[in-house]
């Protein structure tokens, strides 16, 4: 998951850059990183975002940091850090950085494809979900839309910015809500355990739909 960066012009104290790729196959609609085609449409003079880590990951938590960037030549970016980092031994603001494409974290607006933040809003709104299923000690086997009640985002800060979407996961087909808490997340984190109702999550409210034959089927809706 980590690149191990080299002594020489970073002061002699051995850092870090997150890979971010493992984490985006673990949870691809909960955590967002740059496309390849917004990674090939920067140039020399955009800021990105890096993600700069102690030797041990238990030592410091991980401090994405804006880099400048410089050159590149071949598979490699050489750029400049904007700001100093916390208690990271030979890294201060001006240092000089290299790495890969892909340890980019984060790239300008500009540069950024059109409706990539709508989509990531589109993942980030708020579900109520059955807590086995985040768990992972059951599947999600019905869910329903319903009109979103007032009360049910005031403890959520993911409801607050990106909304509701009204959508209920249950393990059951005939759930009983009075069995087992009901936690209120971003819907991504169910799509990251099991994204084969995707196709059906732009459904009316009113529509429920239960597992079936390996499949879903929509009772209403």
């Amino acid at each position: 998951m980590f690149d191990v960066m080299p002594d020489g012009d970073w002061g002699g104290a051995a850092w870090r850059l997150l890979d971010p790729r493992p984490l985006k196959a673990e949870a691809p609609y909960t955590y967002f990183i740059p496309s390849p085609r917004e990674l090939a449409r920067l140039e020399p003079g955009d800021v990105v975002m890096l993600e700069f880590m102690a030797p041990a990951r238990g030592d410091h938590p991980g401090q994405r940091l804006p880099v400048r960037l410089d050159t590149q030549a071949g598979d490699h970016w050489f750029g400049m850090l904007m700001s100093a980092p916390r208690d990271l031994a030979g890294l201060e603001a001006g240092s000089l950085v290299e790495f890969r494409p892909w340890h980019i974290v984060a790239v300008p607006e500009a540069r950024a494809d059109e409706g990539a933040h709508e989509e990531e809003s589109r993942f980030l709104a708020c579900a109520l979900v059955d807590g086995r299923i985040l768990s992972g000690g059951a599947e999600v086997g019905a869910l329903e839309r319903r009109h979103p009640m007032p009360w049910t985002g005031q403890t959520s800060p993911y409801a607050r910015i990106y909304g509701e979407t009204g959508w209920v996961f249950y393990p059951d087909a005939a759930p009983r809500l009075a069995d087992h808490a009901m936690d209120y997340v971003p819907i991504g984190l169910v799509l990251n355990i099991d994204d084969s109702m995707l196709p059906l999550l732009r459904k009316p409210m009113g529509t429920r739909i239960i597992r079936w034959k390996e499949g879903w089927r929509t009772l209403r809706g």
